[in-house]
């Protein structure tokens, strides 16, 4: 048996559950070759509860007959030392039959101790021990001030940093979507991929987020690191260059129609119907500056103040930094700046 701790000491990760548990979860860097399909597992679940016999018996004839088929296609060019890791939900009878076989072959695999449920734990242990110890840097702005620009050039330029729009694969904003976010279990696997690579003796650069992004939770215990750190720095750009960059950076929401009636209808609970139609109205008529400017003042703009106040001090009481978003030079000059006053 291995325990999570040591799942980068193998060749390869093998993850034996049914397609279907995989798609929502899996170790980061997992092969699935199930030990038994989506319709194979809910065929023997359903007779094991008339005959759990009958239903080991069939589930095992079908087991063997998965992994044959892997024997002789993806596992038959594994070298003779391979190290396979082998896990499924609990670490029960699909990762065993499976590494008992491979052992016999005579690789040198092993099982998950307590399968996918005790990494899944692991995880979330992991995350919560860890993030105290980070030197989170924040970065804050409002909405179009350029933080996702200043953070990739951040990175460009070898500081450490901590993506969490990319790993949820949402913008936060209610333009933000970048296509099917994934589940809150693969985002905080993906999340603890990232994290457990970043130093503990450097600044650590991270935008100022809120509690969720997109449908996707922040777990509390990093939220809670990142809102008490004292090292932040508030970027400041115009209202007029913020409604420029956010034109080209949402330009496929903001250009159709629909998208942009179906983000707005997103906030009109919070915004009213007279204002949320007048940006409609204003849509319609291609009064995209004038409305984008009209949203950040009296709705943006708001909520982020009041966020800022209750939740990052520590941005509110640094010297802003005032930055022109869609100018690369401006991105540039105010990345290297900020890795000369935080020493990352």
């Amino acid at each position: 048996m291995a325990a999570a701790e040591d799942i980068a000491n193998f060749d390869d990760i093998i993850d034996v559950r049914a397609p279907s548990e995989f798609a929502e979860d899996c170790i980061p860097g997992a092969l699935n070759f199930p030990a038994l399909g989506n319709d194979q597992r809910r065929e023997i679940g359903a007779l094991y509860k008339r005959d759990p016999f009958a239903a080991r018996l069939k589930g095992a004839g079908m087991v063997a007959e998965n992994l044959a088929a892997y024997l002789r296609a993806e596992f038959a060019a594994k070298p003779p030392t391979w190290r396979p890791l082998v896990y499924c939900w609990r670490g029960g009878q699909r990762s065993g039959a499976v590494v008992e076989v491979l052992r016999r072959v005579g690789w040198q695999a092993q099982q998950l101790d307590g399968g996918y449920k005790t990494y899944r734990q692991y995880v979330v242990a992991a995350i919560a021990e860890t993030a105290p110890q980070k030197q989170w840097t924040l970065i804050a702005g409002k909405t179009g001030a350029g933080k996702t620009a200043l953070l990739n050039e951040l990175a460009k330029q070898g500081a450490a940093t901590l993506d969490l729009e990319a790993l949820a694969n949402h913008r936060g904003s209610v333009f933000g979507a970048m296509g099917a976010q994934p589940s809150q279990r693969r985002f905080e696997s993906l999340l603890w991929e990232s994290m457990k690579k970043l130093p503990d003796n450097k600044p650590i650069f991270v935008e100022s987020e809120g509690r969720k992004i997109g449908a996707l939770h922040i777990p509390s215990p990093l939220l809670t690191s990142m809102r008490a750190s004292p090292r932040a720095i508030l970027i400041t750009a115009p209202a007029a260059a913020r409604a420029e960059h956010i034109q080209k950076e949402y330009a496929a929401h903001i250009k159709d129609e629909q998208l942009f009636a179906a983000a707005v209808g997103k906030i009109e609970n919070y915004t009213g119907k007279t204002r949320a139609s007048k940006w409609l109205t204003m849509h319609r008529n291609g009064e995209i500056t004038e409305l984008l400017m009209d949203m950040l003042k009296n709705f943006y703009d708001i909520g982020y103040e009041k966020s800022l106040r209750a939740n990052y001090p520590a941005a509110q009481e640094s010297p802003p930094q005032e930055i022109t978003p869609a100018d690369n030079n401006s991105i540039t000059d105010t990345a290297t700046k900020l890795m000369a006053r935080f020493g990352a």
